[in-house]
């Protein structure tokens, strides 16, 4: 089902406790109590007139999405080269005017006193994605989410990660955990489902009994990309009404309670495939992956096989008593890489230095978390030991004269039961 990647939308399956406002959506209209001091400014893209409102220094492409000037200038490049037409591949143009959060994570601070549905908004985008939501110590790039009643609705003041902006989501007091999920997306990178490009094969959309600062809001957003088709149950999507109906007549009602499959299917064309499943196990496990275009099993030769299940599953099975840290990858249609590290067999942690010197000491470690661990040496000397750590000695030489060879092996019991790793430094003079 779709997505309007960069500029569409998504949201989660359960959004179950949104204000019984939000049923009646304004959509989602920003800075109505300052109309009267907006410029606009009409740009040709595609061959058709674009418009953006300026209020101050600040830009906007719809009431509640704000653009910064380099997001502005690319509008502007568009307009004076190739006669306002948009020439390149449309999955090429998005990474232009939208810049993605790196590896998928959002750094964020708490203004607000929602603090716990702005968690619980993060939990529900997370739960069906691979955005993370950090909070932030001293990282440049993040989002600042404030309560804001001026504006009679929530806004976003930046769509996307753009360096250096000063990231606001603003939260209206009576619009729900809905809206803020709704906003949320917005500052990683979606505008609204009706502005996708293809929608006029969709939706009717008529303006022209509109002024500018109603009539913006509904133009459609060339430089984004389309995934399936319009999803009308989308979260970032705007209600019928006499301005919107659908191709061949009907309406619907816009919703604000629960991400669409469309919605998850945008989420993770554009952040890449959710990947759900354990982090561990002692023989197999069944994984999910949504929407993804090939998976493969690395670093897993000699450790675990991968099968596929259809249906967007797919197994990994432990090979004998082995163990081991395999990654779990998925790359999707967009060529967004999804990764996953799989501990198979209880595989845990030995440590120590990879190279060695004749007769010099050195101390080698194992993962806190095993039990019962003993250490056996070749090449070296035991000078002691604790419950996870062991001090060796390396010898001068082998007993035919040549350098030794050195290996040490650590046994314990983990979550799986017993199992042995060895190290095998190079020992140079």
């Amino acid at each position: 089902m779709k997505k309007l990647l960069i500029i569409s939308s998504f949201l989660l399956l359960g959004l179950t406790s949104c204000n019984k406002e939000e049923k009646s959506i304004k959509q989602d209209s920003l800075p109505i109590n300052k109309s009267d001091s907006a410029i606009y400014h009409t740009f040709s893209v595609d061959g058709k007139p674009f418009l953006v409102k300026q209020i101050g220094d600040n830009y906007y492409i719809s009431d509640d999405v704000m653009i910064s000037k380099r997001q502005l200038n690319v509008i502007k490049n568009i307009k004076s080269s190739n006669g306002g037409k948009i020439s390149s591949i449309r999955k090429g143009t998005h990474s232009d005017f939208i810049y993605k959060w790196t590896n998928g994570i959002l750094y964020y601070k708490i203004e607000s006193s929602r603090r716990s549905q702005i968690l619980q908004a993060f939990s529900i985008i997370e739960a069906k994605s691979n955005i993370k939501f950090i909070e932030r110590t001293n990282q440049q790039e993040y989002v600042t989410f404030i309560d804001d009643s001026s504006e009679g609705t929530s806004y976003s003041s930046h769509i996307g990660m753009e360096t250096g902006a000063n990231k606001i989501v603003a939260l209206y007091p009576t619009q729900g955990l809905g809206t803020i999920v709704h906003e949320t997306l917005h500052a990683l990178g979606y505008f609204h489902e009706h502005t996708r490009p293809d929608r006029d094969a969709y939706v009717a959309v008529n303006t022209s009994g509109l002024g500018q600062n109603a009539a913006f809001q509904y133009q459609k957003q060339p430089y984004s990309t389309s995934y399936g088709n319009l999803d009308f149950n989308s979260i970032m999507m705007y209600p019928s009404s006499s301005v919107m109906v659908k191709v061949g007549g009907g309406t619907w009602a816009a919703q604000r309670d629960s991400l669409s499959t469309g919605d998850i299917e945008g989420l993770n064309m554009f952040y890449g495939s959710k990947i759900i499943g354990s982090n561990n196990t002692c023989s197999n496990e069944i994984y999910t992956i949504l929407h993804p275009n090939t998976v493969t099993l690395e670093n897993a030769i000699g450790v675990a096989t991968l099968t596929s299940l259809g249906n967007n599953k797919w197994k990994v099975e432990r090979i004998g008593n082995n163990s081991g840290l395999v990654t779990l990858k998925s790359i999707n249609a967009d060529n967004v890489i999804s990764t996953s590290t799989i501990n198979i067999g209880g595989d845990f942690t030995f440590t120590g230095r990879p190279i060695v010197n004749p007769g010099q000491i050195y101390t080698y470690t194992v993962d806190p978390s095993v039990n019962n661990v003993t250490f056996s040496v070749g090449g070296a000397t035991i000078l002691s030991q604790t419950s996870n750590t062991v001090r060796i000695r390396v010898l001068n030489t082998a007993s035919n004269g040549a350098l030794p060879y050195v290996q040490i092996s650590a046994t314990g019991t983990s979550t799986c039961g017993v199992i042995t790793k060895t190290i095998i430094p190079d020992v140079v003079i």
